[in-house]
């Protein structure tokens, strides 16, 4: 059984890291190339540039040829995943 930590030992290890911390020398060119890689913009993909934009929100949608459930009168033309634009027109 795990016995709790008192309020001294609390001081001594966070004294120790600290300690570290501060003995630790900085190193300002390492941290560059680290924090470039998180600061640098990303290039987002293509928005679609119709007038009306619609988003799936469930997964596997099926895209079918005309706007029926009769599986007699319309084909299905594929699936669409979750979180896709479908343009509209």
């Amino acid at each position: 059984m795990r016995r709790p930590i008192s309020r001294r030992d609390f001081l001594k290890i966070s004294g120790l890291g600290l300690g570290a911390l501060a003995l630790n020398p900085f190193r300002p060119n390492d941290y560059d190339a680290v924090l470039e890689a998180f600061s640098s913009p990303k290039r987002l993909p293509q928005f679609p540039g119709s007038e009306i934009i619609g988003r799936v929100v469930v997964p596997d949608v099926d895209i079918r040829n005309r706007p029926t459930n009769d599986p007699g009168l319309n084909s299905s033309l594929g699936t669409v995943g979750a979180d896709t634009l479908v343009e509209w027109g």
